[in-house]
């Protein structure tokens, strides 16, 4: 079981107009999450996260990001990592049915972090699709999200035996209310089964976790939002049972 606070702040530095194609924005977040249980680590993260509207439809994103770990898992490792490259596609096709919109967004990370290439894993293609509506004269956010995940491992395991995941197929539920002009809150549940490479050593080819997040925004100025949130996450499959801790 993984339970974490975490503490965020956004500042949005406009390289042009973001509302307008062919523009761009550069994002800045810091988030220093803490460690509640002992299988959760206390960490900082930094990310920049460049976003560049092509068209009305089209939009396409960059994020990059730098952790400091104060507690390292494995011996002679950095506290100071770089995280994967994550490139993303977002379409809008401008779809719309009794207030009910539909969207999507590919994904692709490019293997920069250690874990990433201990591992051996190439890349991670995905799709997600959205399908999202507004409740309570706007105010209510409703967004509905399967996905699938495929990975391309260099190996079928982890350095110590574990397998790798090869494909995850899941779904999640995004909510979020505005309170006041300022003021929101956020709520996320994600799900996802994976199937795993066969390894001679493993006998699981199949396992799944979940994550729940739940968050408060605030606008504190134009270019600045803060961010306090609780994170937990688990796995669904436990020493040979199913198990949900909902």
């Amino acid at each position: 079981m993984r339970y974490i606070l975490c503490l965020g702040a956004l500042l949005w530095v406009g390289l042009c107009e973001a509302t307008t194609a062919k523009a761009l924005q550069l994002t800045l977040t810091g988030e220093q999450y803490v460690g509640v249980q002992s299988d959760s680590a206390t960490r900082t993260e930094l990310y920049a996260d460049l976003i560049y509207k092509v068209s009305e439809r089209h939009t396409l994103r960059a994020v990059q990001g730098v952790s400091k770990l104060y507690d390292v898992a494995v011996i002679g490792e950095p506290e100071v990592q770089i995280g994967d490259l994550y490139l993303y596609h977002y379409w809008s096709p401008g779809w719309e049915w009794e207030g009910i919109e539909l969207s999507a967004r590919t994904s692709l990370n490019l293997p920069v972090s250690e874990a990433t290439r201990r591992h051996g894993v190439l890349t991670r293609p995905s799709v997600r699709v959205e399908i999202s509506r507004r409740f309570v004269d706007q105010r209510l956010l409703v967004s509905y999200r399967p996905f699938f995940r495929y990975s391309i491992n260099q190996f079928t395991s982890t350095p110590d035996g574990a397998p790798l995941p090869l494909w995850t197929l899941g779904h999640g539920l995004y909510l979020e209310g505005k309170l006041q002009d300022k003021l929101k809150l956020a709520a996320s549940y994600t799900a996802g089964m994976h199937h795993y490479e066969q390894v001679a050593a493993g006998k699981q080819s199949a396992g799944g976790n979940y994550e729940i997040d739940l968050s408060v925004l605030y606008q504190l100025a134009d270019t600045v939002l803060l961010r306090v949130g609780m994170n937990q996450a688990d796995d669904f499959f436990k020493e040979g049972r199913f198990e949900s801790n909902l």
